[in-house]
């Protein structure tokens, strides 16, 4: 039995990105520049005697969306989102992570950037899945269809009937 635990910071982001279905599950390769809060990456720094942007995602989404394991790690250039989730410092050594759950990861998850693009794309997920699906013929039944794949996808289990209804008059 495992004891239920919070995700850390690349769990996090790894997971919202298989849930929208963005995942690039490629192995090995060089360092990728995922994306980033704008506040943290256009801090400007020093670069042979210019000021230049601290951090620039690459460009493809195949590129920025491989796993949290292959992003590339700049000493003295914290991601904010992933390190209010305790990410592991990058100028020093540690044998253990810090394991909190505090009020800014909330925020976090309600204003970041990056989050409401994952739900964008969930819910293109979502539509695109359902929508595609022959036995759902009219809207109510497409509805339901999409919420009941939702909670598949975020839980991976099916909604119970007041999640369900609760979640079917939100996306009405």
């Amino acid at each position: 039995v495992f004891r239920p635990r919070r995700l850390e910071a690349e769990e996090l982001r790894d997971a919202m990105l298989q849930t929208s279905g963005e995942l690039n599950r490629a192995v090995g390769g060089i360092p990728v520049r995922a994306e980033m809060n704008l506040e943290a990456a256009l801090q400007p720094r020093m670069v042979m005697g210019t000021f230049a942007e601290a951090w620039q995602p690459s460009p493809l989404p195949e590129q920025r969306h491989r796993r949290s394991l292959y992003a590339l790690r700049i000493r003295g250039l914290r991601d904010p989102f992933q390190e209010v989730f305790n990410a592991p410092a990058l100028d020093i050594s540690c044998e253990g992570r810090e394991v909190s759950t505090v009020t800014p990861q909330v925020f976090a998850l309600f204003n970041s950037r990056i989050t409401f693009d994952r739900a964008l794309a969930l819910a293109a997920r979502l539509l695109r899945e359902t929508e595609s699906d022959e036995a759902a013929t009219d809207e109510a039944a497409t509805d339901e269809a999409t919420i009941e794949r939702a909670f598949q996808l975020a839980y991976g289990r099916d909604a119970r009937a007041e999640e369900a209804a609760a979640c079917l008059a939100h996306w009405r």
